[in-house]
């Protein structure tokens, strides 16, 4: 149960298929559609279902370089009073490039949409990254960078804009 007393239990499932296609060689594909649905325990919040997807086009006009265009629609649960879920749509473009063997920078840029499902908002987020990333051995990394991120939404007080700089440590095992 949530804070607004709903039993958020629910059960859902999902099908979907997809392929991987190399279009020339220094282009490939990557696709999937399918159906979702999530249906709840509580009978005052509303069932969602549809179609969801998505697609990714990479792009390698280098050995060095790679370029990522990605689109993407998911139906994600939320806890938000009176809401079951949002219905989302992604799409995002990012470049990577190896200055070195272990030195890697990216650029990503991005746009979610979020119509929640059972209350009327909407919310629209950009974002963007700028990152350098030095691998330090197999299974070591790090990473430093700066993200921007700006939600704009129809309900006031709903949106933010945030500016974070960071520097993570990744053990990979």
């Amino acid at each position: 149960f949530d804070d607004s007393g709903a039993e958020r239990d629910s059960k859902g499932f999902g099908v979907f298929g997809g392929m991987i296609v190399d279009l020339a060689g220094t282009v490939s594909a990557e696709a999937y559609v399918g159906y979702r649905r999530q249906d709840f325990a509580d009978a005052a919040l509303v069932d969602v279902s549809g179609v969801a997807g998505g697609l990714n086009l990479i792009w390698a006009p280098t050995k060095l370089t790679t370029v990522t265009l990605t689109g993407e629609r998911t139906i994600e649960e939320t806890t938000l009073t009176g809401s079951t879920a949002s219905l989302n749509t992604s799409f995002s473009l990012s470049v990577d490039h190896e200055l070195r063997r272990n030195l890697v920078i990216s650029l990503t840029g991005g746009y979610l949409d979020r119509n929640y499902r059972g209350i009327a908002r909407n919310d629209d987020t950009w974002r963007g990254t700028a990152s350098m990333q030095y691998l330090i051995s197999r299974h070591f990394r790090l990473r430093a960078g700066y993200s921007y991120n700006a939600r704009g939404s129809n309900v006031p007080g709903a949106g933010y804009k945030t500016n974070t700089a960071y520097v993570n440590l990744h053990v990979d095992y």
